[in-house]
Formats: C-alpha cells, sequence, structure tokens
C-alpha cells in the first residue's frame, strides 16, 4: 500500500508526467490521494489494483490509459474517477463501486472514458456532462450496468454501446429515476434480450446499433439521420403507455447527409407500430421482413428505399404502407408480397405520391389504391393472378399503375375499370413496359394509357384504345385485336398529336378503325397489313407511314381515309395497296415509298402525288378516281394496268414523266385536265388518235431539252365510264386540244362530258334529286354539262318531287334495289335524251318527257304518270291505275294493259297489247293509234275525241271499240279498199 499525504492529515498527490508510466507490481490499493495523470501517461496495474474510497484518479487530459501488462490487471474502483480529458481503460475488469465523473464540455471539448476491460461491474455511479461520452466496449448484463447519469445542455452526457447490454429478460428504464439518464448511444454494440422503457430524460440513440430480441416502450424510437438501427431477434414497439402501438421513425437526411437506415438482420415481424419513414431513409432486409397487420409504414418524403443488401432480401406487407403526397419510395428487394394494403395519397402534378416497384418478384394478394396523380411503378415482370387488385381514383387525373415491366396476362383477361382489377389509369410506360398475351378490358373508371409501352398478342375491348397527344407512343407485336364495347364490332384505335405508333414485326391490323392525328407517325418494322375491315383515318397534317427499321412495308388490304384538308407521307420502302384510299377535298397524300403497288382503288377529291411511279402485280390491276376537284400527280414508270378515271369536274391528273406512263385514262371530259408538267404547249404535238379494241390510244409529240420524242396515252373505250358500259362514245382526234397549264407545262383538254353519279350524303342513300349532297359533282346533273348516273348499291330511293322539273340529257338507273320515284318531271333533252334503268325500279306518278326509255332489265311501274314524246324502247306494263300519253309516244314492244291507258298525242304499239288474267285494259284516244301484233279481248279502245286508229295487223286486233262514230277514222295501212262495202256485226 502506498498512502500519500500532505503533512499529517491531508491528502497527497502523484502526478504521473507527459507519456510516462506508474506501475503496480502486485496488488495494491491506492488511497488518500489524488493521482494526476498527464497526456499519454499510462497505469500498469500488474494485479488488483483498488482505488481507495478517499483516492481520486484525475485525468485532466488526452490519451490516458489503464493497461493489461500481465493479462491479469484488474481495476477496482472505491473512490473517484474524474476525467476532463480521455481515459481508455484496457485491463482485464473493472469493478466501479465508487463515483466516475465525465466533465461536460461541448462537441470539440469533452470528456471521454472508454471502456474497453475484459469485464465490467458498476455497483456504484456514472456521471456524464454535456457531451460526454461513456462508451462501453465491454459485453455485460442489466446488473453490471449500474446507474449512468448523464446530464448537461445542449446535448447530455451519453453511455455509448459498442459491446453487448444483456438485459437477461429484464427492464432497462431510461430517464430520470431509471439506471440510465441522458443518452444511450447504441453505437456499433448490441442490447438485447429485454425491455427498454424510454421516458422523460432518457433517449435511445440508435448508431449503427443492434437491438436484439428487444422490446421498446417509449414515446417513439427515433434513429437520427445518417444513422442506422440493426434489428435482429424480434423487435417490439409500444408507445409510452406499454399496450397502445409505438412508433419507429427513421429520421430524413439534412444538410445533405444521408437518410436513417433500419437494417433487419434475420427474417423478422415488425407489427403493433408505425414505422415513419422520412427523406432519403431506407429498410434493408437481409431475408424475409413481414410487416404485420398491425403494422402502418409511412413514407412521408422522397428518395424513400426498401433495398437488397443480401440479394436475398423479402418483404411481406400484412399491414398498411401509406405513401403521402409528395413521397416517393423505391421497392429494391428480391421478392416483394402485399398481402394488406398499400395507400398512394392524392395530389397533384407537382405533389403526388410514388411507389416504385423494383423487387425481383412481386404478389399482389391485397390491395393497393392510388389517390389522384398518384403512381404505382411497377418495373417488375409479373403474372395477372399477382397483379391483384389496384384502386385508382381522384380528380383531374386518377391515380395510376404504371407498367414499366412485364405484365403476363396468361391468355387471361384483365378487366380496366370500376369493378375489375384495376381502376382509374393503366400507364403503358416506357419501351420496356409490356403487357402480354391476353385481354384487356376497359370499362367506365378504368383506361389504358399507351406511353412507349408495348402491346404484345392483346386484344383489346373498349370504346377506343387511344393514345394521347404529344410524346406518346404505343408499340405492338404479336398481334393486337382491337374490338368495340360490345366485343364483337370493330373497335378504334386513336393516335393524338404529335405521337408515334410503332409496330415492332410483321402484323396484321384488322376489324378496327384507326385514327391518326396531326405530327403522328405510324412506324412499321417489317410488314404491317391493314385487313380488309380495317378503316385508317387520317385526321391531321403532317401525318407519316415512316421506315425507320430500313426494312418497313406496308400493305392496305382496308380502307386510308384523309379527311379534308389533312396531309399523309408515306416513306417506307414499300407499299401496297389492294383495298381502298379516299382522300377528300385539301387533302394530301406523298406517296415516296420506294416502291408504290397499286392493286386497288384509290379515290381522290385532293392531290394523290406518287413519286416515285405505280406498279402492279402479276395478274392485277389498280383503279385511281379523280373526283370533282381531285387531283393526281405521277412521276416515274406507271404500270399498263392502272386505270386513272376522272369521275367528277374540274380534275387533273399531273404526268411528270409522260412517256413513262403506260396506264389507261378513263371518264375524261371537257371538265378535267391532263397536265403535262414539263414541255411548253409550243414543244407538243397531238399526232393521232386510234380507236383500238376497247381502248383508243393519243399519240403525242414533245420535245425535251432539244430532243423530240413521242409517248402514247390510253383512253379506255374513248370516254366510256369506268362505272355504268352504258355511258360509252368514242373520241377523235379534233376533240383534244393543247393549252399552256399554270406553270410551264401544257394541258391535253377535250369537250366531252362527265358523268354526276348518286351517292350517300349524311349517312343516308335514299334523298331528293335536287340535293347537290347526293351527287358527285356537287350538284344535281344537268343538261348539257353533264349525265347522270344512279349505280350505287343498296336499297334506297331517289326523288323528283311534285312541283320539281329536272331537265338531263342522259340518266342511267342500274342498282336492283333502287327506285327512281318521278312525282314531278323528268324532261331530257341534248344528244342521248335517254333515260336507261338497268337495274331498279322507275315509278311514275309525274312526267317524263322527250327521249327515249331504255329498260335493261329494271322494271317500271306506272302509279297514274304520263309519257310526254317519249320512245319507249321494250314492253310497257299499265297497273290498274292509268298512264297518261302526251305527244308523241312509240312502244318498240308490247303493252300491258291492266288499267286505262289515256292518249293526247300519238301512240305507236309494236307489238300488241295484252292484259293479265282477269284484267282489263282501256285506251282512251284523244289523238291516234298505231298498233301491231294481237290485240286481246280484254281490251276497249274508246274513241274519247280521237281522231284515227291504224291498225298493222288487224285480224289479231280482237279488241272491242266504243264511241266510233263520223269523222272518226279506223285505218286498216296494209290493206288495199276493193271497192265492196264491209260488213259489221
Amino acid at each position: 500500500m502506498l498512502a500519500v499525504n500532505n503533512g499529517a492529515t491531508s491528502d497527497g498527490s502523484i502526478t504521473v508526467g507527459t507519456d510516462s508510466v506508474l506501475r503496480v507490481l502486485d496488488s495494491e490499493t491506492l488511497d488518500y490521494a489524488t493521482l494526476d495523470m498527464a497526456h499519454g501517461a499510462n497505469l500498469y496495474p500488474s494485479h488488483t489494483l483498488t482505488f481507495g474510497s478517499d483516492f481520486t484518479f484525475a485525468v485532466n487530459t488526452y490519451q490516458v490509459g489503464l493497461e493489461n501488462s500481465t493479462g491479469d490487471a484488474h481495476i477496482v474502483n472505491d473512490g473517484t474517477i474524474a476525467v476532463s480529458g480521455t481515459l481508455a481503460d484496457q485491463v482485464a475488469g473493472c469493478t466501479n463501486a465508487g463515483l466516475i465523473t465525465l466533465a461536460g464540455g461541448d462537441t470539440n471539448n469533452r470528456a471521454d472514458f472508454i471502456e474497453q476491460s475484459g469485464s465490467f461491474d458498476n455497483t456504484g455511479t456514472i456521471a456524464a456532462g454535456a457531451y460526454a461520452t461513456f462508451d462501453l466496449q465491454t459485453s455485460i448484463d442489466l446488473a453490471e450496468l449500474g446507474t449512468f447519469a448523464g446530464t448537461g445542455a445542449g446535448q447530455s452526457g451519453q453511455l455509448r454501446v459498442d459491446g453487448t447490454l444483456d438485459l437477461g429478460g429484464g427492464t432497462l428504464t431510461l430517464g430520470t429515476g431509471g439506471q440510465v439518464s441522458g443518452i444511450v448511444d447504441l453505437h456499433d454494440g448490441v442490447i438485447r434480450d429485454g425491455t427498454i422503457v424510454q421516458t422523460a430524460g432518457g433517449t435511445l440513440i440508435p448508431d449503427n446499433g443492434t437491438l436484439d430480441d428487444a422490446t421498446f416502450v417509449g414515446q417513439a424510437l427515433v434513429v437520427p439521420d445518417n444513422h442506422s438501427m440493426n434489428v435482429t431477434g424480434g423487435l417490439r414497439i409500444l408507445a409510452a403507455d406499454g399496450a397502445s402501438d409505438g412508433t419507429l421513425t427513421l429520421q430524413g437526411a439534412q444538410n445533405g447527409d444521408n437518410g436513417a437506415v433500419l437494417k433487419v438482420l434475420d427474417s423478422e415481424t415488425l407489427d403493433h407500430a408505425n414505422l415513419a419513414l422520412n427523406y432519403k431513409s431506407d429498410v434493408f432486409p437481409s431475408h424475409t421482413l413481414t410487416f404485420g397487420s398491425d403494422l402502418t409504414v409511412d413514407v412521408n418524403a422522397t428518395q424513400i428505399a426498401f433495398q437488397n443488401p443480401t440479394g436475398d432480401a423479402h418483404i411481406v406487407n400484412q399491414g398498411t404502407i401509406a405513401v403521402t403526397a409528395g413521397a416517393l419510395i423505391a421497392d429494391q428487394v428480391a421478392g416483394f408480397t402485399n398481402a394488406g394494403l398499400i395507400t398512394l395519397a392524392g395530389g397533384d402534378t407537382n405533389n403526388r405520391a410514388d411507389f416504385i416497384e423494383q423487387s425481383g418478384s412481386f404478389d399482389n394478394t391485397g390491395t393497393i389504391a392510388a389517390g389522384a396523380y398518384a403512381t404505382f411503378d411497377l418495373q417488375t415482370s409479373i403474372d395477372l393472378a399477382e397483379l391483384g387488385t389496384f384502386a385508382g381514383t381522384g380528380a383531374g387525373q386518377s391515380g395510376q399503375l404504371r407498367v414499366d415491366g412485364m405484365l403476363d396476362l396468361g391468355g387471361g383477361t384483365l378487366t380496366l375499370g370500376t369493378g375489375g382489377q384495376v381502376s382509374g389509369i393503366v400507364d403503358l410506360h416506357h419501351d420496356h413496359g409490356e403487357i402480354a398475351d391476353g385481354t384487356i378490358v376497359q370499362t367506365a373508371g378504368g383506361t389504358l394509357i399507351p406511353d412507349d409501352g408495348t402491346l404484345d398478342n392483346v386484344t383489346f375491348i373498349g370504346s377506343a384504345l387511344a393514345v394521347p397527344d404529344t410524346y406518346y407512343q404505343l408499340n405492338v407485336t404479336g398481334g393486337l385485336r382491337v374490338f368495340a364495347a360490345d366485343g364483337t364490332s370493330p373497335g378504334t384505335i386513336t393516335v393524338g398529336q404529335g405521337v408515334v405508333f410503332e409496330v415492332l414485326d410483321s402484323e396484321t391490323l384488322d376489324h378496327a378503325t384507326l385514327d391518326i392525328a396531326y405530327n403522328s407517325d405510324l412506324f412499321p418494322s417489317q410488314t404491317l397489313t391493314f385487313g380488309s375491315d380495317l378503316t385508317v383515318n387520317i385526321d391531321g397534317t403532317q401525318v407519316a407511314f415512316q421506315n425507320n427499321s430500313g426494312n418497313a412495308h406496308l400493305v392496305n388490304d382496308g380502307t386510308i381515309s384523309v379527311g379534308a384538308g389533312n396531309q399523309i407521307v408515306d416513306q417506307v420502302v414499300g407499299f401496297t395497296n389492294a383495298g381502298l384510299i379516299t382522300l377528300a377535298g385539301g387533302a394530301q397524300f406523298l406517296e415516296q415509298a420506294g416502291t408504290f403497288t397499286n392493286d386497288g382503288t384509290i379515290i381522290t377529291s385532293g392531290v394523290f402525288t406518287a413519286q416515285n411511279g405505280i406498279a402492279a402485280d402479276t395478274g392485277s390491276s389498280g383503279m385511281i378516281y379523280i373526283k370533282t376537284g381531285g387531283q393526281d400527280s405521277v412521276s416515274g414508270p406507271v404500270a399498263a394496268s392502272e386505270t386513272v378515271a376522272f369521275a367528277g369536274t374540274s380534275g387533273v391528273l399531273d404526268l411528270n414523266t409522260p412517256s413513262e406512263f403506260a396506264g389507261t385514262i378513263a371518264g375524261y371530259f371537257g371538265v378535267d385536265t391532263i397536265d403535262l408538267t414539263n414541255p411548253p404547249p409550243a414543244d407538243v404535238s397531238l399526232l393521232n388518235y386510234t380507236e383500238g379494241s376497247g381502248v383508243g390510244t393519243l399519240a403525242v409529240q414533245e420535245v425535251q431539252n432539244g430532243v423530240t420524242g413521242t409517248f402514247d396515252l390510253v383512253f379506255q373505250n374513248g370516254y366510256t365510264d369506268p362505272v355504268d358500259p352504258a355511258l360509252t362514245g368514242t373520241y377523235t382526234l379534233n376533240d383534244f386540244s393543247l393549252a399552256a397549264d399554270n406553270n410551264v407545262g401544257t394541258d391535253i383538254r377535250t369537250d366531252k362530258y362527265p358523268v354526276d353519279y348518286w351517292e350517300a350524303a349524311n349517312g343516308t342513300l335514299s334523298g331528293d334529286w335536287n340535293d347537290g349532297a347526293h351527287w358527285s359533282l356537287g350538284a344535281p346533273p344537268l343538261s348539257g354539262t353533264d349525265f347522270a348516273a344512279i349505280v350505287v348499291p343498296g336499297t334506297y330511293t331517289v326523288t323528283i318531287a311534285a312541283g320539281e322539273s329536272e331537265k338531263e340529257d342522259l340518266v342511267v338507273l342500274n342498282s336492283a334495289a333502287a327506285t327512281l320515284d318521278v312525282l314531278g318531271t323528268l324532261a331530257r333533252s341534248g344528244g342521248h335524251d335517254t333515260l336507261r334503268f338497268e337495274g331498279g325500279t322507275v315509278e311514275l306518278s309525274g312526267v317524263v318527257k322527250n327521249g327515249t326509255i331504255i329498260p335493261g332489265g329494271g322494271s317500271f311501274a306506272d302509279q297514274n304518270g304520263t309519257f310526254d314524246a317519249i320512245t319507249y324502247d321494250g314492253s310497257v306494263s299499265v297497273p290498274q291505275g292509268m298512264l297518261t300519253l302526251e305527244g308523241g309516244v312509240t312502244v318498240h314492244g308490247s303493252l300491258v294493259d291492266d288499267g286505262r291507258l289515256v292518249l293526247s298525242g300519238s301512240l305507236t304499239i309494236d307489238d300488241g297489247i295484252t292484259a293479265d288474267t282477269n284484267d282489263t285494259g282501256t285506251i282512251a284516244l284523244s289523238g291516234s293509234a298505231s298498233l301491231s301484233g294481237a290485240v286481246a279481248s280484254s281490251q276497249t279502245v274508246d274513241f274519247a275525241g280521237g281522231t284515227t286508229l291504224a291498225l298493222a295487223t288487224p285480224g289479231q286486233f280482237a279488241a272491242t271499240i266504243e264511241d266510233w262514230y263520223l269523222g272518226r277514222v279506223i285505218d286498216l295501212p296494209g290493206y288495199n279498199y276493193n271497192g265492196t262495202s264491209p260488213s259489221f256485226t
């Protein structure tokens, strides 16, 4: 024993200088003194060194140590260890039965006691001032911990746990009156197997330490920013009452730091608590982490993640994950199962909730509910069963399921809408987002939005598959079928403004309508076929069929319709039209394909331009109809099997390379123009016109760059109409003339008449003759200007109303179920003066006047009508009504008279008069009649003011004659009078 005193009574002082050593060679007690340790000084006990009750071990500087030189060094403190610097205890064992004080300071000037002894037992008191730290790096139990008092302003003194604190099933109370007051800094150490009760005056701060099979009771367990907490063996968190659900808070990053991290080291279940995640905070499961049914995970900020540190991290949510507006969490574990509820709060475009699902596997057997503008971003590949239920709600824009991975329907049906698997929006997002192999049914409350994603072998059923305006894109592969909401009628694909529709392989689109808006593109990657039941509507300008792959081909077996004023450019490698292309007035179709083949029909009221010629497949032929105001501009070779037909007025055929035009021109009339766009009239001559078999040839000579050449333009049957062979005529060379065009070229013109076709207006074929909307030339046909043709198939009636008088040169009716109902007057005058009905019915209750009627297969139904100065080239049937004959009427056939024929002019009948069985007829003569052939006994000829009845074959005249008296003549033109009076019965 060494006792040091000053004089006889006062305690003495021992000073160990800088970097000096005090060795105690056996078991000793130091008492009644103060031992001052200078900077770098060390105390080396060899066995047990006891600080007596009146002894003070003073550490006033740094790097002071209690060393274990022998391996059996022990310290027993019955006195006071006063630290205002740094002391490291590294002996084999340390027992504090006295007082250890750590002086208060600040962040840069604090007292530290580093307890590194092999064993530590505190039956005394440890008191730490502000910012001071007692760093327990030794493993102890709860009894060995004793009492720790942390005090001070700013930050109270703290017990730092760097070793293991085994509670042994007991309770560690933090706070005033508990075992520990101030701060417990769980720093790389472990607190295990017991309960931590946090009260006022005490705080547990996880600092990369571990809670092992621990229960926390308190207001909140908070992991500060830039800190982490490890959990193993189970963690239970209760509120301060010890029964209610507690709160575990991972603090968000501040001042550029990282947020807090929760690391779960084994398979665990967190339950009966709230887990609050804040900015940049993360959860690291090592194996399977289960969120129990009474756990709520509150996601309160952005850049939050469930991480996969081991490669085997899984999360099972049986509770609730609630993502607030403006917050974002990314799930990056190996597998995530939602058997509970995930809610994404509603917000707006700048303040929305996002859940990014990036796990290796995802299975939703619970519910995902997203409010306005919120997004659940599925970047994982799943099947339909794993999708579960998603409910998107909210005003402005409903919550959305964003598909950034693969959703494999497996041949099943995904129903979008209220009551379906998904309500709200499905955003098919980016080129790695894909829905494959099944049916999507879109109903009220659900919307599929293609957003650069892919549909692979999908059937869509709904009001419309719509690609929104601007920067959106739909990719298709493996087949796409689109139906209306009834599941059978053709559906609609709407491509909005400024978007892309890309077809990734060889595909056929059919049984639908494809609407393409302004500045949008269609990208076939290989061969895209428009099926026979597909209609493509071009609804804007700057629309293009693009060749992004270098091997893009289009085949149109359906209908492409370019709306009024709209424009499309085709730039694919090869385009084959085997269907129908229509251009409304003001529309443009610029055909720039490497090869354009027309085996179908093109009808243009706008401008159709073929820059690289027009080919035709072997054995096929194509038609181009130029309607009123339409234009066909052709450069390059045109196949001989192609026909360009003028079907209106003011049509233009531009031949930019006329010597390469081998097609046939049909229906060319004086209101149309053939424009040779390059040579002026002075350099063009019309040599001759030769009529051949079904076609005629106009030989043309031109001078180009001083070189004289000739070429032929072929006209079908002169000016034969391509639809109705009745409208036939022939050209002569004199029918053609040359004139300067509006630029530097030459127009070839003719003075022949065009044909005005009856067509549907406002969705119906029936209508009044005077309605210009029903006529292809935009106005009713006029005598001396055009011909009238009623040839469109269908059941309908064309009416000339009572009081109307129409004048026309040639009228053709050739539609089996159509009716020309003449209630007013149809008068013909001009070069043709003909009414032909090859099919259909002419119903006459008005007047047909002048010219010839030719029934070539149709039927005539008199309804008390009138023929006036008519030649009827066939047989007339008069039903039980009355037919009035005015002027000179000739019937080149027979008359079936079951009613009353009233004659005020002259009548000539070539083949007799009969009546149907049990019917009788009357011919009332107010003029003269000339009859040939048999006249049945059922007929009566009444001289009701008539003058002459001529009977060319009187031996076949069996009718009854009435009112024959003086001044009225029966003429037998084939018989000579022999001077003998005839006899009468």
